[in-house]
């Protein structure tokens, strides 16, 4: 697993030995950041269910200006951090070892201008998670929801006032968008 473009670009990263995350793969990624490019340049950024970090460290090596890195399993947490240590990248990020759910109710000091939603396959709760984080203001009204999820999952055109913008599936994997439009 490699960031893909930017200033980090073909930098490798670290990534457990137990498959016990699943990470996303260079051709999703590579689609998720040439449709929300323009969004990133200077954006808080925050990678929900942050696995490896792989999302939210591909948003910092092309110019965000903060990630929040939030997960409740310890491994991943660890690998966050060796991964952002061994970049040079850890001033410029957090990691926030919490419950998805419980995170979505914080009210940020400043919302997000980019949120990175990757729940582990057979997460029941993409919808509700993604409905939380923006009526709790946790997203910026001007904001988008990146997520992946399985293609079974079928997500609504609309989750509260965000629109579904875009929807592409990648054999098993479909990224969902959500903005104001």
């Amino acid at each position: 697993m490699r960031v893909i473009a930017g200033r980090l670009r073909n930098r490798r990263l670290l990534s457990p030995r137990n498959r016990s995350i699943r990470p996303v793969m260079d051709g999703v990624k590579e689609y998720i950041f040439n449709v929300i490019s323009e969004r990133v340049e200077g954006a808080e950024v925050c990678d929900l269910f942050a696995g490896t970090g792989s999302l939210g460290i591909e948003a910092l090596s092309r110019g965000s200006a903060r990630v929040t890195f939030v997960d409740v399993a310890a491994e991943s947490a660890r690998i966050i951090r060796a991964n952002l240590e061994n970049l040079g990248i850890a001033a410029d990020a957090s990691v926030v070892r919490e419950e998805a759910f419980r995170f979505a109710h914080r009210t940020p000091a400043r919302p997000y201008d980019i949120v990175f939603c990757d729940p582990p396959y057979g997460f029941a709760g993409t919808e509700k998670i993604i409905g939380e984080l923006i009526a709790d203001g946790v997203v910026s009204p001007g904001g988008i929801v990146v997520a992946e999820h399985e293609a079974e999952l079928l997500l609504p055109e609309r989750i509260g006032p965000f629109l579904r913008l875009r929807q592409r599936s990648f054999g098993r994997t479909t990224i969902s968008m959500f903005g104001s439009g």
